[in-house]
């Protein structure tokens, strides 16, 4: 089998996580239509929707170092991390309105922290 029957078989076949990683990383090519399509079967993948559930859980309660990082479930960075292997990316509306605060948080501490340039 060569490199495009593969390609072809992972997209035709493959579960929406895989579909979404080939046809965006594989081909280098995923826009307009076909990447509306690919992103909405990623973001409705009952695993990647328990994630996004997980990060938007996270989103509510005040935010600490500890739930920023950690090898725990219930982390920013582990569940982020999750998502952004099964290929969610920034521009994807519910992944952006669920770290939005600790995008904000972030920000926030580092203009406290940054050195004064004068």
């Amino acid at each position: 089998m060569n490199f495009d029957n593969c390609l072809d078989m992972l997209i035709r076949e493959g579960g929406a996580v895989i579909r979404h990683r080939a046809a965006r990383e594989i081909t280098g090519f995923l826009q307009g239509t076909m990447l509306e399509c690919f992103s909405a079967d990623l973001l409705s993948d009952p695993l990647v929707a328990e994630y996004l559930v997980r990060l938007e859980e996270l989103s509510r309660h005040p935010i600490t170092p500890a739930r920023l990082h950690g090898a725990g479930a219930d982390t920013l960075e582990t569940v982020l991390g999750k998502l952004v292997f099964f290929g969610c990316r920034a521009g994807m509306e519910p992944l952006d309105i669920a770290t939005e605060p600790f995008r904000h948080w972030l920000l926030e501490r580092a203009t406290l922290h940054s050195p004064d340039p004068h």
